[in-house]
């Protein structure tokens, strides 16, 4: 995975996230975001919102007071 970039979902405005080949680990205090960052990649890579135990609708993800959100994830392939 290149990065994922979250617009306005969850706890976050905005955030890019830029992982390093092998073992990266998400850590921090209770409601900071790390269950926000898997679901944003989850939910680009098609996974369904039941599935993540938060909500049964996608939209619950938008943030607060807002319409609308972004989720992008770039995601290479190598040839093995």
């Amino acid at each position: 995975m290149e990065f994922v970039y979250i617009l306005t979902i969850r706890t976050f405005n905005e955030v890019e996230v830029r992982p390093k080949p092998r073992l990266n680990l998400i850590y921090g205090r209770n409601g900071s975001g790390k269950s926000t960052i898997l679901s944003a990649i989850c939910l680009c890579l098609g996974g369904k919102a039941q599935v993540l135990g938060r909500s049964k609708e996608v939209f619950d993800y938008v943030k607060i007071g807002k319409t609308e959100a972004i989720l992008e994830v770039e995601v290479f392939v190598l040839d093995q």
